[in-house]
């Protein structure tokens, strides 16, 4: 089932790079997928949505993807540059109270 948060992420190239990175990362550690998931503290189900660029990743995700490599955040995000259309500012709209 996919939700709709996970159909607006799907054609982000930014979450695809970030995903295929941490899948090349997890390759070259020789880390089968689910060893990583377990590790990471993820279901198989989302590694695979984050490595095929489906699924956001917010810092605590980094962190657990981080500590599952064991290197730093900042290693896994190298390279990958921000996508300005992909985040293309969405006018602030002030929730009022009742």
């Amino acid at each position: 089932m996919t939700t709709a948060s996970n159909e607006n992420h799907q054609h982000v190239p930014m979450l695809l790079a970030i995903g295929r990175r941490v899948q090349r990362l997890r390759e070259q550690a020789d880390i089968k997928p689910a060893d990583f998931a377990r590790s990471a503290g993820f279901s198989q189900q989302y590694l695979w949505r984050l490595e095929n660029g489906q699924q956001n990743v917010n810092v605590k995700t980094l962190a657990r993807l981080a500590l599952a490599l064991d290197m730093p955040m900042a290693a896994i995000l190298q390279g990958i540059e921000p996508d300005p259309v992909a985040l293309e500012k969405r006018p602030y709209v002030k929730k009022t109270d009742g």
